[in-house]
């Protein structure tokens, strides 16, 4: 399985902009990650494997541009209500993802989110119609999500 290695300075730049495009090009099949802490010099190493026969499933996208495909500007597609409910959410999962060191999308996706705050699901049972959200998932952070919709 070949795999590439990057090394992200913690202030982003150039080699992050690099990563994201080949992330886009290629389909992943696992991300491992690393914190190096080096002081002034400290970065985040990266070693992503990948298949070199199948591009990724979805079309690249432009960063800077959210109307392109593959990123949705939720501030224009929820209203303002829903949309204030979704950034809510947005930071409990943030949150929540660090006390767990997993990453955000592991938890709910962004859609997923916008789901919750647009059906202002109050039930359990609200929850599980959401596609991707499944028994784990509700057992786990259902309750949470719960209370921030109440």
């Amino acid at each position: 399985m070949p795999y590439r290695h990057f090394q992200v300075p913690c202030s982003g730049g150039e080699v992050e902009a690099t990563m994201t495009i080949f992330l886009n090009q290629h389909r992943v099949l696992k991300v491992e990650k690393q914190f190096v802490a080096a002081g002034l010099d400290s970065f985040w190493a990266y070693q992503v494997h990948y298949d070199d026969q199948a591009k990724a499933a979805t079309p690249p996208f432009n960063i800077s541009d959210p109307t392109k495909k593959g990123m949705i500007d939720y501030k224009a597609t929820l209203n303002e209500a829903d949309f204030a409910l979704f950034l809510k959410l947005k930071d409990w999962r943030k949150e929540r993802a660090q006390k767990d060191a997993v990453e955000p999308f592991t938890i709910f996706t962004n859609a997923q989110l916008a789901d919750v705050a647009q059906k202002r699901c109050t039930t359990l049972e609200a929850l599980r119609e959401i596609p991707g959200i499944g028994e784990a998932r509700m057992e786990k952070y259902g309750a949470d999500v719960l209370k921030l919709v109440a």
